[in-house]
């Protein structure tokens, strides 16, 4: 019996240990890699060009032969990141996998890189700034493993934290010279630095690992009754068990992850809706995502609610194809089509099927959006396939198609944000929330900027205008107001004969959008209705200079010119 359990051990062992690669090998994987990426991909060079990448994969092939193996893989997840597209990403899955993990997470927030939770044995660690990772500094060691993961984005990149945890990626990288020790340099809740180690555990890389949320960590489900978080002293494991009227001491976004759940907040007559996996499944009393936002929308009625709160900052994505129902709620509910009382928060994990959430809103609701741009742009690639390199076995998930929410004409990057709420540090481990405590302090509903103009007139809006700058000016992700929505208002005021507050209106408009010929064609045609000729020129030979093909503003000019 004892020999055959020696047999058994040693056939498993080889069957798990990692393949031989010779360099030849390599190199075929790396041509295949490029094969699969060019035959599958809609449009593997729209954020790269061809040359770059090609030069980039020439200088892998090059140095294959003096590289290890682990070097290899992290060169060759660093250039398919490249492309820029969140969905097409390398995995490092076994035989050749990365399988050394520190039980210890880590965020980035507005102030630094934190221990955000760990195993119980490191859990002093938690809550403190990270100075040091083996011998890079922490942002260093951010930016170098950040790149392994495929992102659309800056805010996308942002989530990257999850190799900081992987001992082979770190050595790889050479930022840590062994992969079953993490040398760490952290200043503890006092401020003060202090140095520590901790040591690997040995666990299969799993693809879900990555998605699951800042407080989980890097291994599988079985770390979980031994790892803490910020905001918990009992491990995740018994917080996973606890149902939501356990965890109402702990702050809304913190409460639980499951697929979908709500709270109603009577003293606020709010509702707020946390939703992190789109999918038709039902969860816990409910038999299906549908029956479950009926009933939200029920309790909304019945309690004559005056905010709904979405919040999808976590939601990594699903099945998109259950969102047009949803939307429909929200869409015939006569309480939240009203401007000002309907938030969705996103995030920098707001990705794929959560895009196509908040695009939908955007398009068809009075939403405001709250919190940070999303991980991915409106327009981006998604369903991915999945394709597995010939020696290294290591997978390779391609995006199949090109999903085009917005006009053919948009290349941004991201979605800006009606109110930026940020998280820092100290918010996230005191359990303040930056985007929900903004709108439930609101004391009614919220007012955009040409909203204000209309309803209170010119100089109220210059006074607002003039605090929101001061307040989220520093972001260039913060949409100050929609043009067309200032345009129209500036508009229809100096039309009313209400000068003042309209030329108020044009002023901000063209601060913001010195570029938008229509906002110099409308102000002209304002100011020539109203006696201002002088002024009325100016703006037209502004317009002609930006769009010199419109053919109103040489009427325009040649008209006041010929009459002066």
């Amino acid at each position: 019996m004892r020999t055959i359990f020696v047999l058994v051990f040693w056939m498993a062992f080889v069957a798990n240990a990692p393949a031989q690669m010779t360099a030849a090998q390599w190199k075929e994987d790396l041509n295949e890699l490029t094969l699969l990426l060019e035959q599958h991909h809609p449009n593997p060079y729209s954020r790269i060009s061809k040359t770059q990448f090609d030069s980039q994969r020439r200088a892998l092939e090059r140095d294959i032969p003096k590289l290890s193996d682990h070097e290899i893989i992290v060169r060759m997840m660093k250039l398919i990141s490249g492309i820029r597209d969140g969905h097409t990403t390398l995995h490092p899955v076994d035989p050749n996998g990365f399988n050394h993990w520190f039980p210890v997470s880590f965020y980035k927030f507005s102030d630094g890189l934190y221990v955000v939770a760990a195993d119980k044995r490191y859990q002093e660690l938690i809550g403190g700034k990270v100075l040091k990772i083996g011998n890079a500094s922490a942002e260093a060691a951010f930016d170098k493993t950040a790149d392994l993961l495929s992102a659309d984005n800056d805010f996308g990149r942002e989530w990257n934290t999850f190799f900081l945890s992987s001992g082979d990626a770190l050595a790889a990288l050479r930022v840590i010279e062994r992969a079953e020790v993490l040398p760490l340099e952290v200043a503890g809740i006092d401020g003060q630095p202090g140095k520590t180690t901790i040591a690997a555990v040995n666990l299969p890389y799993s693809l879900e690992h990555r998605f699951w949320g800042e407080m989980f960590p890097p291994g599988t489900s079985k770390m979980m009754d031994s790892y803490v978080a910020g905001f918990e002293k009992s491990s995740l494991g018994e917080w996973r068990k606890r149902d939501l009227k356990q965890q109402a001491h702990l702050p809304l976004h913190l409460r639980s992850r499951r697929a979908y759940w709500y709270a109603f907040l009577p003293e606020h007559k709010a509702i707020y809706l946390h939703m992190t996996h789109v999918t038709a499944d039902g969860r816990g009393e409910f038999h299906s995502f549908h029956e479950f936002y009926d009933h939200v929308f029920k309790v909304a009625e019945e309690n004559a609610v005056e905010k709904f709160i979405l919040d999808i900052r976590y939601n990594s994505g699903g099945d998109g194809s259950v969102l047009i129902p949803f939307l429909h709620k929200f869409i015939r509910s006569s309480r939240f089509e009203q401007p000002g009382r309907l938030f969705t928060i996103t995030g920098r994990k707001t990705y794929s099927a959560g895009v196509m959430l908040y695009d939908l809103m955007l398009k068809h609701t009075n939403t405001i959006l709250v919190g940070d741009p999303a991980g991915a742009p409106r327009s981006s690639y998604g369903d991915a396939g999945t394709f597995y390199l010939k020696h290294s076995r290591l997978q390779i998930d391609i995006s199949l198609v090109h999903w085009q929410l917005t006009n053919s004409a948009d290349k941004s990057r991201y979605q800006p944000v009606d109110i930026p709420a940020v998280f820092s540090a100290r918010d996230y481990f005191s359990g303040a929330d930056p985007a929900v405590d903004y709108i439930l302090s609101l004391p009614g509903r919220y007012k955009s900027l040409p909203e204000i103009l209309l309803e209170e007139g010119g100089a109220a809006v210059k006074r607002e205008y003039t605090d929101r700058l001061a307040r989220y000016g520093k972001y260039d992700w913060w949409k100050v107001f929609d043009e067309s929505a200032m345009r129209f208002a500036a508009r229809d005021l100096m039309k009313a004969g209400k000068r003042a507050d309209g030329q108020a209106g044009f002023e901000i408009l063209l601060e913001q959008y010195p570029q938008s010929w229509r906002a110099w064609r409308d102000y002209g045609n304002a100011l020539l209705a109203a006696g201002e000729n002088g002024e009325a020129l100016r703006c037209f030979k502004k317009g002609l200079e930006i769009n010199p093909g419109y053919d109103e503003f040489r009427a325009r000019i040649q008209a006041l010119e010929k009459g002066k």
